[in-house]
């Protein structure tokens, strides 16, 4: 048998500042099996970095992939609550953001709130 050989490496994750009349969401979230439970967050921020908004909460235990849709869908709705206008959204998760952009077919039990998620993205000007 092969032996293989785990390499390590790091990569920086820089925040990119917004363009000019703009404001971007970073959402996250948090879901652990063992405890069964999960939390979401995430925080609204200008081209200076400025914070606008933040927001967190615990939520009914979920899958990550849930939970991440979730705290997206949480921080769409706040955003178009507060009325602020041009939207960047950004999500660590690729599965997530691939399903978003229709590049992956969505699993049955995120399919609510994806529609929702996807409705209420397209009535945003977005980037």
């Amino acid at each position: 048998m092969e032996s293989i050989t785990p390499v390590l490496s790091c990569k920086p994750v820089i925040w990119d500042k917004s363009p000019v009349n703009w404001l971007k969401i970073n959402s996250d979230d948090s879901s652990n099996i063992l405890k069964r439970r999960a939390s979401i967050g995430g925080i609204v921020r200008n081209k200076n970095r400025q914070l606008i908004i933040a927001y967190a909460q615990n939520v009914q235990f979920c899958t990550n992939n849930s939970a991440e849709l979730h705290t997206a869908l949480f921080g769409m709705k706040l955003y178009k609550d507060l009325n602020f206008g041009n939207i960047i959204l950004e999500m660590d998760s690729l599965i997530i953001v691939n399903i978003i952009n229709g590049e992956y077919k969505v699993p049955w039990e995120l399919m609510d709130k994806m529609e929702t998620l996807k409705e209420m993205y397209n009535n945003f000007k977005h980037k």
